[in-house]
């Protein structure tokens, strides 16, 4: 199945709408063509505003998935981030279909 992913800067610029609009047209050419399935990276900035973008695309597709692939645990992800990041990123992570973890774990020698 065709699929999009998204991950980039997490500094945007204050208005957001013009990108969002952009983003908007885009995807939905994107999933008119047949692209079904989208992935992010669950970071604040790019990924969380391309994540609601596409979430308001799921209103009018409902077909589309949104998938979160993360690398590492939630709390990890979060550790350093302003309180509204962070719920922003539990209410996105509460919308996901799908949630991957891709960390790797390192053991140490002894």
């Amino acid at each position: 199945m065709p699929s999009i992913s998204f991950t980039g800067h997490r500094t945007l610029p204050e208005d957001t709408s013009e990108l969002s609009e952009y983003l908007y047209e885009k995807s939905e050419e994107a999933i008119i063509s047949g692209v079904t399935d989208f992935y992010f990276g669950g970071a604040y900035g790019w990924d969380q505003l391309s994540f609601v973008v596409l979430l308001g695309l799921r209103e009018k597709y409902p077909h589309i998935r949104l998938n979160l692939v993360l690398p590492c645990s939630n709390e990890e992800q979060i550790a350093n981030w302003k309180e509204k990041d962070k719920a922003e990123f539990y209410r996105i992570l509460s919308l996901a279909d799908k949630i991957e973890y891709t960390s790797i774990i390192t053991l140490k020698a002894v």
